[in-house]
């Protein structure tokens, strides 16, 4: 995981099971757009009417249909199972 300017981006590797499969076939598909995440939030903040999260711990990323924050992207890059996650 690293922080960029446009937000946190990731690259997951995902193994080679049929869950995995499915999940990267969905996901070249477009049926798999976006993301869930899963945290505490340590601290946060309302801006504008958006929750800006500074300080959390990740517990968990789910490739999901219908992701709770609209503005993640997820996208299959390579024939190897990896995800690319923005």
């Amino acid at each position: 995981m690293r922080e960029t300017p446009k937000g946190i981006e990731a690259t997951i590797s995902v193994d080679d099971t049929e869950i995995g499969n499915k999940t990267l076939a969905e996901a070249r598909a477009g049926k798999l757009k976006g993301l869930s995440l899963e945290s505490n939030r340590a601290r946060s903040r309302i801006e504008g009417g958006i929750r800006v999260i500074s300080h959390a711990m990740l517990f968990g990323i789910g490739i999901v249909k219908s992701p709770s924050y609209s503005g993640t992207a997820v996208e299959v890059r390579e024939a190897k199972p990896k995800v690319w996650i923005t």
